[in-house]
């Protein structure tokens, strides 16, 4: 069994970390609450990584999301390896968006609110036109990589602040499509990744699904494979979640060409907003 699901951190890392407690388990990674050796909370994150060239992905995604220092990227504080792991300190949210949409129902099955989801998503749509260099950073620097994990889990609550978290072993995009391997889910995966392909627009795909299962709880697609098939066509997206004026808005975004969708993230989440 890999490290990271039988270890606690702190065997592995020393009095580097107070740990508090388990705050979850996934099939590839467990995460703690922590507290640093000046008393921060923190949360600590144990990715199995099962070679070294995922190892390695890995490594080089944590380093550019360190160094990248954007307002709504979640703040890697350190990161290190271990025999079968990656060990990742970084910043403790309260909770995230899937837990919003969990507890929305929970409290008597009432959905979201669009506006609501959009002021989320726009905070989020900044982050990922960013991390895909279509916007200058603070210190004028443009990334240019895809993300490959966006979805309501990996978007972070602080208060009324959201961030993305856990870019992937993803390497950079320089072309508008280029073969890469994908880890990502692949509920929320365009349908260049199942070609084997990813475009400068496939993290607004993501985030186009995002948006649906956030608005009306449930994914457009229900026969997405649970393993990358070649074969595999999307159909044409249920969007009977949203409300029939944003239809055509987020059918762009779910544009089967990457080309035929928004120009960028921040227009996808504009258009919403003056719906």
């Amino acid at each position: 069994m890999a490290t990271a699901l039988r270890n606690r951190p702190e065997q592995e890392l020393g009095t580097r970390y107070r740990v508090r407690h388990l705050l979850g388990r996934g099939s590839r990674a467990t995460v703690w609450r922590a507290e640093n050796e000046d008393g921060e909370a923190m949360a600590l994150k144990f990715l199995v990584c099962g070679d070294s060239l995922t190892a390695s992905n890995w490594l080089w995604s944590l380093r550019a999301q360190r160094e990248l220092g954007h307002p709504h990227v979640v703040h890697i504080e350190d990161f290190t390896a271990r025999t079968g792991n990656i060990v990742v300190a970084m910043e403790l949210a309260d909770g995230t968006l899937l837990d919003c949409l969990k507890q929305s129902r929970a409290k008597g099955g009432n959905l979201l609110p669009a506006a609501r989801v959009v002021e989320w998503l726009k905070q989020a749509a900044d982050a990922i036109d960013f991390l895909n260099g279509r916007k200058p950073g603070r210190d004028g620097r443009r990334p240019a990589f895809q993300h490959g994990g966006v979805r309501p889990s990996n978007l972070l609550c602080f208060g009324d602040t959201v961030k993305l978290a856990d870019a992937g072993p993803v390497l950079p995009v320089n072309m508008p499509l280029k073969f890469r391997h994908w880890s990502g889910p692949l509920d929320f995966a365009a349908p260049e990744v199942f070609r084997g392909r990813l475009s400068e627009w496939t993290d607004q795909y993501a985030l186009a699904v995002t948006y649906c299962q956030l608005r009306g709880g449930r994914l457009p697609f229900t026969d997405t494979p649970t393993t990358l098939r070649r074969d595999y066509v999307r159909p044409e997206p249920n969007l009977s979640m949203v409300p029939a004026e944003e239809r055509a808005i987020v059918g762009r975004a779910l544009a089967v060409q990457p080309w035929e969708r928004w120009p960028s993230c921040c227009a996808f989440m504009a258009a919403l907003s003056a719906r």
